[in-house]
Formats: C-alpha cells, sequence, structure tokens
C-alpha cells in the first residue's frame, strides 16, 4: 500500500558509589529505561561497594548520569540526578535540581510522551523529581496522567505547581477549570488562570498561553494575541516547539500573512534544536518545494534523522518516503519495520497502516 507523502502531513559505571545512594537511585526499578539494566545493589558488587567521600560521591553519580544522559537513558539518568540531589551539599544539591530540570524538559520535547508500558515504572523516579521542586517534573506526570485518563490526579499536581506560581502549571489548572477536567466546571476560576499576566517573564508558559488563545481552548480564539505571545516566547529562548507552532501560523496564516519562507527558517530553527516534529514539517515543506528549494533527497534525511531519534512522527513519515521511493531508495521491507516501531510509539497513523496491511507491532 502507497502512502501519499504530503496529503498526511500536519504541517560505563563507576564502583565508587555508596550503597544507599545507589539504593535511592533506584526507586521503584527506575534503572532500565529504553534497554533493560539491573537494579540491584549487586549491580556493583555488594561486598566490595566502597563509600566515598561526599565530594567524590557526587562527581561519581554525576558522572554516571551524564553518561545515561549520553545513551539517550533518560529516566535512569533522572534517577540518578534525583538521589545526588539527595546526596549532596546545598551548591551541589542546585546543580543536580538544575540537571534534573533540563533533562525533563528534553524529555518534555519528545512528541510520543512516555510509552505506556513504560509509565508505571517510571512514575515513582517522576514523584521524586516532584518532591525535591523540579516543576517540569509536575508538568510532565501530570500530562501523562492526562493521557491515561487520570485527570483528577493530574490536577492535583498541576495544582500544586501553579499554586507556587509556576506558569504553565497555571495554564493547565486554568483549562482544566474551563473543561471540567479532574475538576467541577468552573469559568471564572478558569479565567482567573488564564491571563496574560500570569506568564509574564515565562517563556514555556507564552508557549502554552498562545496555544490557548490559537486553538480558543478555555478562551476566547485570538490568533493575533498567540502569534505574539509565540513571538515574546521565541524572544525569550522559549521551548523549541513554540519555533514550530509559529512556523505553522506562518504556514497557515494563522494570525499573520501566510509566508512558507518564514515558515521553513522557523522550522528549521526548532528542528535544530532536537524538536523533530519540526524536522517533520520541515521535511514536508521541502518534498513540495514550498518556501524553500525543493530537493526530496534532503527532505527524507530530515525524516531519517528524526526517526533516528526516536521520533514517531519522523519513523512515520520516514516509512512512508522509503515505501514511494521519495527521496530515497524505495524498500517495502525498511518501511514495514519502520512502520511498525512508530506503531510501538503508539503513532496513530502507524498502527492503522499495520492493521491494514495485517502486520503486528511490539506491544500490540
Amino acid at each position: 500500500m502507497s502512502v501519499n507523502f504530503v496529503k498526511l502531513s500536519g504541517v560505563g559505571q563507576s564502583s565508587v558509589f555508596s550503597r544507599q545512594w545507589f539504593a535511592a537511585a533506584c526507586v521503584a526499578g527506575a534503572l532500565t529505561f529504553l534497554s533493560p539494566l539491573p537494579c540491584s545493589l549487586s549491580c556493583f558488587g555488594e561486598d566490595s561497594a566502597v563509600v566515598p567521600e561526599a565530594e567524590d560521591g557526587f562527581e561519581a553519580m554525576r558522572a554516571m548520569a551524564e553518561a545515561y544522559e549520553a545513551d539517550r537513558k533518560w529516566f535512569s539518568a533522572l534517577a540518578v540526578w534525583t538521589a545526588a540531589f539527595h546526596a549532596s551539599g546545598p551548591e551541589q544539591r542546585s546543580f543536580a535540581k538544575s540537571a534534573a530540570s533540563d533533562l525533563v524538559k528534553r524529555i518534555r520535547e519528545m512528541p510520543a510522551g512516555v510509552p505506556a508500558r513504560q509509565f508505571e515504572q517510571f512514575e515513582p523516579v517522576l514523584r521524586q523529581a516532584v518532591k525535591i521542586g523540579v516543576d517540569a517534573a509536575s508538568m510532565l506526570l501530570g500530562e501523562e496522567f492526562r493521557r491515561r485518563d487520570r485527570a483528577e490526579e493530574a490536577f492535583q499536581v498541576f495544582r500544586q505547581s501553579a499554586g507556587k506560581g509556576y506558569a504553565p502549571a497555571m495554564i493547565q489548572v486554568g483549562l482544566m477549570y474551563s473543561n471540567g477536567d479532574g475538576v467541577k466546571k468552573d469559568i471564572e476560576k478558569a479565567s482567573s488562570w488564564l491571563r496574560p499576566a500570569n506568564v509574564k517573564g515565562d517563556a514555556s508558559g507564552k508557549y502554552l498561553l498562545a496555544e490557548c488563545f490559537l486553538f480558543g481552548k478555555g478562551v476566547e480564539k485570538n490568533e493575533h494575541l498567540a502569534v505574539s505571545l509565540l513571538e515574546e516566547s521565541v524572544e525569550m529562548g522559549g521551548p523549541a516547539r513554540a519555533l514550530d507552532l509559529l512556523g505553522t501560523c506562518y504556514h497557515k496564516a494563522w494570525g499573520v500573512p501566510q509566508n512558507s519562507q518564514e515558515a521553513a527558517r522557523l522550522y528549521g530553527l526548532s528542528c535544530d534544536r532536537r524538536f523533530y516534529n519540526a524536522c517533520a514539517n520541515l521535511s514536508v515543506l521541502t518534498m513540495r518545494g514550498d518556501g524553500v528549494e525543493q530537493d526530496p533527497e534532503r527532505a527524507t534525511a530530515l525524516l531519517k534523522k528524526g526517526a533516528a531519534a526516536g521520533n514517531p512522527l519522523c519513523m512515520f513519515f520516514y516509512g512512508a518516503a522509503l515505501l514511494d521511493g521519495l527521496g530515497v531508495s524505495q524498500d517495502p521491507v525498511a518501511a514495514a519495520d519502520w512502520m511498525k516501531k512508530a506503531a510501538t510509539l503508539d503513532n496513530e497513523s502507524a498502527m492503522k497502516w499495520c492493521r491494514e496491511q495485517g502486520l503486528k507491532w511490539a506491544e500490540e
């Protein structure tokens, strides 16, 4: 079966490690992300474990966390950073918390979220990050609760963070009051949370509120205000997805005159920051020659980059390119493999294609 590419677009461990610190890092089997890793004190040899001085211990944990990050074992790294926070002095705690926050922000940039089969074991890790004050972890935990129809728990997580003045959580609380999602519907309370004043000085909050005004979520739709908020978010160095959404505004003429060249530029900047949905959007424009020179090979290379990084949308589109031989040699076998990988990560289009072909994927 062929796929119409254009129509489908929506534009190393240290032995110098104390038992108690490693036990903390092993919260509920946390060190098993992506590929199975043993999670017990015997990992390091129970009889030979050395209890280091605090300074040496923190450096060992830091090295381990950074090694996990390099291997894209995100939750393993997060577990170690949160453990390092508890085992360190004030300056090191600040470093560990900042590193954990940066890591969670990167995880949140992954459009597919946490795979359903893995969330149960990672929930305790996120809760530990929330306890040490990582606001981005509150957002990720709340978002994952909502994806799993646990709206009341999501509201409680968002409300706790919003009460501390965290702007992105304020927006989520406002939306949930507006929709009666996890809490009794209350438009007056929703309006009090969904105010531009609440996101003053917060780039991520501006992005989230821009989404609300762009699509009329909890507020009256206002595309011009949405674009203004997105531009402010981008100027402040906001999330890469703000660049992507602003690019879509230019491409679809939402609140600004249509400008495919500007859309391609913004998609490129977002893609460079590893927001791979933007790579997919830029790939579609490049495949069409819309606002950028037509180049099927470059378009497919963008998809391959995102697919290799684990992005399910890029996996699906790369599979589609392989099916039709767009910018790459036609390869139905490889195409089916990428479709199954995308389906395993809950990409609905890939799941539909696999079912139509009678193909099963890992978690079906």
